[in-house]
């Protein structure tokens, strides 16, 4: 009955606490919090209909407890003149307090009603349509970072120098690798003659000789031949990901380390 919290959460309860987070059982409502979230069957908290004004005409403060107005088993509260709060107080007979148990804690996003962080992160984040590509980027075996990198070429979000020069910024626009077109997507991973001679003796490994195609053509391929699972189609996925990542890496440490790369070592 004695809690500290005007959301409804237990002070000693273990798991997260936060306004509107945790709430005891719909079975008690009244027995859940300090006194100002005393819950009307029909219009809600008492807070939120009345504000503060519903602390200061019960004579009563933001801290003190649904139990101040319970006596021998039953509702006892102070005599006060506002209507609507009297006609609050006329709780249905049959509704009474219930002081036997202690009020449990309950995570209220979660079917369960128990907190985990997959239920908080559902709970917060704005679910969208799941992109065709995730399962050739996002892997149980993969690299974070690398993952990183990958999810961004998908996106067409790294900051290549195509993008730099849109956005206004005097940058030299040539392939830091080729040096004879224009950096972008497209290029530095699938066109340019460094890359795709790396993505050429990688994809030798796998049993395949060609060269890259077209990034959208690319990705499509994979969306199309990766589903299935099995660790040589999960290490080809994973080869995909690093070159990626790895090509970019050789990228911004020729621009901002002035290392020298040769495909060699960017493929060891």
């Amino acid at each position: 009955m004695d809690r500290e919290f005007l959301d409804g959460s237990d002070q000693s309860s273990d798991g997260p606490s936060g306004p509107g987070a945790l709430s005891g059982t719909d079975r008690d409502p009244f027995r859940s919090g300090t006194l100002s979230f005393l819950f009307c069957i029909d219009a809600g908290p008492l807070y939120n209909l009345f504000g503060e004004d519903i602390v200061c005409n019960v004579g009563s403060s933001l801290l003190v407890k649904v139990s101040s107005i319970i006596q021998n088993g039953d509702w006892h509260w102070p005599r006060q003149r506002n209507r609507a709060i009297m006609q609050i107080m006329s709780t249905p007979s049959t509704l009474r307090p219930y002081t036997a148990v202690e009020d449990p804690v309950t995570w209220l996003p979660a079917p369960n009603d128990i907190f985990s962080v997959k239920t908080a992160w559902e709970a917060l984040r704005n679910p969208l349509p799941k992109v065709p590509w995730a399962h050739v980027v996002w892997l149980k075996q993969g690299i974070p970072r690398w993952a990183f990198i990958m999810w961004l070429v998908c996106w067409d979000r790294l900051c290549t120098k195509d993008r730099l020069l849109s956005w206004g910024m005097r940058v030299d626009p040539q392939c830091v690798f080729c040096h004879n077109v224009h950096e972008s997507h497209e290029h530095l991973f699938f066109h340019c003659s460094f890359s795709t001679c790396i993505w050429g003796r990688i994809l030798l490994l796998f049993g395949m000789s060609r060269s890259p195609g077209e990034w959208e053509h690319e990705i499509n391929g994979a969306v199309q031949h990766l589903r299935k699972k099995g660790f040589s189609f999960a290490l080809y996925k994973l080869a995909r990901v690093g070159t990626v990542y790895y090509v970019w890496k050789a990228r911004n440490d020729s621009i901002f380390s002035y290392k020298q790369y040769i495909t060699d070592l960017v493929y060891e």
